[in-house]
């Protein structure tokens, strides 16, 4: 592909520590040409669908690629805004996979401009595992970058702290929480030995 792109949703969620299944392969791009029968005249593969997004949508479009024989769908995103720009210029190069992955808070950016229930999910998961992998911090990293999102993307940010601020208090009281000692066990006492002829007594 000769325009900058990088590898954004469930893949890269993986490649962060966050896996979860999905049943295509997302490509980020934010180059418009993309949504131009023209730009694939020459390309070894030609999308199936071309879909133009409009004014107020958040996605320029979208170009959906035939299935491969045994191989994942592919849609290549087109992208516009801040969070699109900032993850592909920060998306590194991913030896495993031989292509640019966006980083944890590229992933973060586009998340929050999504802004469905399912990114909300997948911001939290991410946090979990970035901090357990790396000690990774959502909240310090994406709060410099908010004043930049979308207002629909920074209402997104509220309801994702909400879930945050939860989180931790569950995990605060799960800490704090005293559990009672079960006191030590006395020991058995022996039996009583019974007398000759004790037998049917009454007690």
């Amino acid at each position: 592909m000769a325009i900058p792109y990088a590898v954004i949703g469930a893949v890269a969620l993986a490649v962060h520590g966050a896996p979860r299944y999905s049943a295509d392969i997302d490509l980020m791009v934010a180059d418009t040409k993309v949504l131009d029968r023209k730009f694939w005249s020459n390309a070894p593969i030609f999308p199936t669908e071309l879909r133009r997004g409009d004014w107020d949508d958040p996605l320029a479009g979208l170009a959906v690629f035939p299935i491969a024989p045994g191989a994942m769908p592919v849609e290549v995103v087109v992208g516009k805004g801040y969070a699109v720009r900032f993850a592909l210029e920060t998306a590194h190069e991913n030896a495993q996979l031989g292509c640019p992955v966006v980083t944890p808070l590229g992933l973060a950016l586009l998340k929050l401009e999504a802004g469905g229930t399912r990114d909300i999910h997948d911001l939290l998961a991410l946090d979990e595992a970035q901090q357990a992998l790396t000690g990774w911090s959502l909240t310090h990293a994406v709060e410099p970058h908010i004043d930049k999102l979308s207002q629909d993307a920074q209402s997104a940010w509220v309801r994702l702290k909400a879930f945050l601020s939860a989180e931790t208090k569950l995990q605060v009281d799960d800490t704090s929480r005293i559990v009672p000692t079960a006191p030590p066990a006395k020991p058995k006492e022996a039996p009583p030995t019974e007398e000759p002829g004790s037998r049917g007594r009454s007690r």
